[in-house]
Order: structure tokens, then C-alpha cells, then sequence
């Protein structure tokens, strides 16, 4: 007979197995529910700054409301900045189709095609695989930070993968990214979950 537990947000099937002896109990561990996607906190990538006038920074006003909203951490780049880029490598554990969602600060603005560009790439054996032009529109009130999904899914195989954050032209405010979420499963949606961050 196989139940069902599940503890601590990960799910552990126990068999009972019946012997001559007695009841034994064989514990078989199943996959982490965090095994479903892959987190990648931007303040980890490589380039990132202290002067957010000069290009990607890590905030310094960590959990404040203020220019670039309520967050934990998160990397910040001025309108002004162009063309500044970061990046980090991470391991696929498994090859498949994965949803990219980014999560990033929503500024509200009345202004037509008022937006907050930045461009996201993933490459892998040296090959572009997607590249995704955030244009943020206002999708909620001030101060919003949100998960917003690319528009294609990315062919990934197990390995080595790159993933790049460009701060585009045409931004009309203040940018920020928190996190980047690679996920094979292509029902889940971070606004409905509770990923930690």
C-alpha cells in the first residue's frame, strides 16, 4: 500500500510493506516541489555595479519605498543607462522546453508607450536561443514589482547556459530586475506561487 505525505513543501511517498516479520516502512524521496524550476537571483550576476547612473546596481535601499520601489534586493539601472549588460552561467539539470519569467519593478505612468525597457538573452553552445525585450507597461499600481513571461519558450538542453540582461534603449524610467525564474513546467505561474526570493 503507497500514501502520500507531504511535508515541508516536499513530497515524500512511504510504502508499507507487509513481511512475514511485521510492518516494515521503506521511505522513497520524491522531487522537491523547488526542483520544478530554476532561481536566479539577479544580485548574483556577474557585472553588476554600485552606481546605478553607470550601469546595472545592487539598491541601496533595500526593503524602502522609494525610486525604485518596495523589494528585498534587487539591481537597479537609471533611464539614462544603455547598453549595460549582466550575466550569469547556471546548470540545466534536465534538457525540455522552459517558460523564462523575470521579475521587475512596474512603474505606473498615464504616459502613452511610457516603458522601461531591458532585453534578456539566453545562449547556450554559443548559440542565441532567445532574446526577450521587456517594455514594461504599467500592469498595476505604484511601486508594483511583478513576474512577467517572455513571449516564447526556450529549447534547453542539459548544461551549461547563459543568461544575459541588457539594459536597452528607450527606457522613459528607472529600471529593476529581482529575479529570473527558468522553469520547465509550463502551467506555473510565479504571481500564483509563493517563490522565495
Amino acid at each position: 500500500m503507497l500514501l502520500a505525505c507531504h511535508r515541508s513543501r516536499m513530497l515524500t511517498i512511504v510504502a508499507l510493506v507487509v513481511t512475514a516479520a511485521g510492518l516494515s516502512i521503506v521511505r522513497i524521496p520524491a522531487q522537491a516541489e523547488s526542483d520544478r524550476y530554476i532561481l536566479l537571483q539577479a544580485e548574483s550576476f556577474d557585472g553588476v555595479g554600485t552606481d546605478p547612473t553607470k550601469g546595472w546596481a545592487i539598491s541601496q535601499q533595500p526593503g524602502d519605498k522609494g525610486l525604485y520601489g518596495n523589494f528585498k534586493v534587487a539591481v537597479v539601472a537609471a533611464w539614462m543607462v544603455k547598453n549595460a549588460v549582466i550575466s550569469t552561467i547556471v546548470d540545466v539539470p534536465h534538457g525540455g522546453d522552459y517558460a523564462v519569467w523575470v521579475r521587475h519593478f512596474n512603474l505606473k505612468s498615464d504616459k502613452e508607450n511610457y516603458n522601461l525597457n531591458f532585453l534578456l538573452a539566453i545562449i547556450q553552445d554559443g548559440e542565441v536561443l532567445v532574446e526577450h525585450r521587456f517594455a514594461v507597461e504599467s500592469k498595476g499600481g505604484w511601486d508594483v514589482w511583478l513576474w512577467d513571461r517572455a513571449d516564447q519558450t526556450v529549447p534547453l538542453k542539459e548544461g551549461k547556459v547563459t543568461v544575459v540582461i541588457i539594459a536597452s534603449d528607450g527606457a522613459q524610467g528607472n529600471r529593476g530586475v529581482d529575479a529570473v525564474l527558468l522553469t520547465p513546467d509550463l502551467s506555473l505561474d510565479p504571481n500564483k506561487e509563493d517563490i522565495p526570493l
